[in-house]
């Protein structure tokens, strides 16, 4: 965001560019979007996966030829489509050594098989598709892959290269020069696309845009606060019937002595300006807490359809969705690896996933849904039943009786007066 300067951290009107350098170094982004994809991310991988697959385990636990298990590439493949909307897994095969083999018995005595490869959101460059059988099919994929290459005897340089597949053909491309060619054997490209909020065929928005959007706004305010508490700190000194030749010192344990008739004086700023300031960081804070519940929620709705949201979190989200939809796209990946590797594509199997997305005593966590309860957002019961529902309660307790016992014996107020011991200090 630094990088991009005024484009998210406007100019202020006559402000030097030295000045503008100043404030735009200071300037700190709280990342409640970065926060709150980690929190989701974790959220969907709180429990392991499981595969029941008939391709080789060795297969599973090394899924792309980097040491990766399927449930960790599966983890930055849902980073990358709650980031951008959509990513996309391709099934791919290492280039053949020496002599080419021409069956897959050779394919497997040299250890050549199928793995998948991540490609971000942002590296894919182009796409053609046809209407086939009734269905979008990909005729023609283009992206962007860096690679390592020697430079030198020890060093080595990154290159930007461009893949491109075709039903049955790929080819490697840098800059106008053809590297590599060959064919895959498939009638089709073996890329799959998960979306986490499809606007179309290979196209989607980020579901949780607007809290980017009101990150960048927080990070305005949060600058402008900076600024103006900067310029309250740093006293201004105004003085008034002095002459160009009368010599004044300002330190500590020293004397200011002035002509007759002259003043010195502190201009002091109106605090309103401070305040206001204070009120709007706390306001889009709320602002974004709430947009970074909005996947665990039916709607965003009244506060009625809110706390129903909220209480069947397990079966009616959108984050629930989303990892249906990534257990569906890697079950496809799972079957083009087998097809792939000349065996059925029931062999690719299937994938359980955790669909349970409460935390057990997530300290920030309370502390969000104790700060919808205090803005009205959702009931008293609303946040008992969740904090029952993360282990913070007994099992026996209901929400709504014990709700009301403590509001007929004063604990409700006790409970906005004195903040919740969770265990843990916030940021430890």
């Amino acid at each position: 965001m630094r990088a991009k300067r005024e484009v998210y951290l406007p100019k202020h009107p006559k402000e030097t560019e030295a000045d503008y350098e100043i404030r735009l170094q200071n300037s700190y982004l709280v990342p409640y979007l970065d926060d709150t994809i980690n929190t989701l991310v974790g959220r969907a991988f709180s429990q392991p996966w499981t595969v029941d697959s008939r391709l080789p385990d060795a297969w599973i636990e090394d899924i792309d030829l980097a040491g990766n298990h399927l449930e960790q590439f599966a983890r930055s493949a849902f980073d990358d489509s709650l980031a951008y909307g959509l990513t996309h897994i391709l099934v791919d095969l290492p280039p053949r050594r020496g002599d080419v083999p021409v069956t897959l018995a050779d394919d497997r005595q040299q250890g050549r098989r199928p793995y998948l490869t991540h490609i971000p959101a942002r590296n894919l460059i182009a796409w053609r598709s046809e209407v086939i059988g009734g269905k979008d099919t990909l005729t023609h994929l283009r992206y962007k892959e860096v690679v390592d290459v020697p430079d030198g005897r020890w060093a080595t340089r990154k290159v930007e290269r461009i893949r491109v597949l075709e039903p049955g053909t790929w080819e490697v491309w840098e800059g106008d020069t053809l590297i590599n060619a060959g064919e895959t054997g498939l009638p089709y490209i073996p890329l799959v696309t998960h979306y986490s909020r499809r606007v179309g065929f290979m196209t989607a928005v980020p579901p949780l845009e607007n809290l980017g959007y009101l990150n960048q706004r927080h990070w305005v305010s949060a600058s402008d606060q900076n600024h103006i508490l900067h310029i309250c700190r740093v006293p201004i000194i105004q003085g008034s019937g002095l002459t160009d030749t009368d010599e004044i010192v300002i330190s500590p344990n020293s004397f200011v002595r002035l002509p007759v008739g002259a003043e010195l004086k502190y201009v002091v700023m109106d605090s309103g300006g401070i305040e206001a300031g204070y009120r709007d960081l706390e306001r889009l804070e709320m602002q974004c807490r709430i947009l970074g519940m909005q996947p665990l929620a039916l709607s965003a709705g009244d506060r009625t359809a809110t706390e129903a949201s909220i209480n069947n979190a397990n079966t009616h989200t959108s984050l629930r969705a989303m990892v249906i939809g990534l257990k569906d796209a890697l079950e496809l990946a799972l079957a083009y690896m087998a097809d792939l590797a000349g065996q059925p594509v029931e062999n690719g199997g299937t994938l359980q996933v955790n669909l349970d997305f409460g935390v057990k005593g997530d300290p920030l966590e309370v502390q969000n849904l104790i700060l919808l309860y205090e803005r009205g957002v959702i009931t008293g019961p609303t946040l008992l039943a969740e904090a029952k529902r993360r282990g913070l309660l007994n099992d026996d307790v209901v929400p709504s009786d014990e709700y009301e016992a403590a509001r007929l014996g004063g604990g409700v107020g006790q409970l906005l007066g004195e903040p919740l011991d969770l265990g843990q200090e916030r940021g430890q």
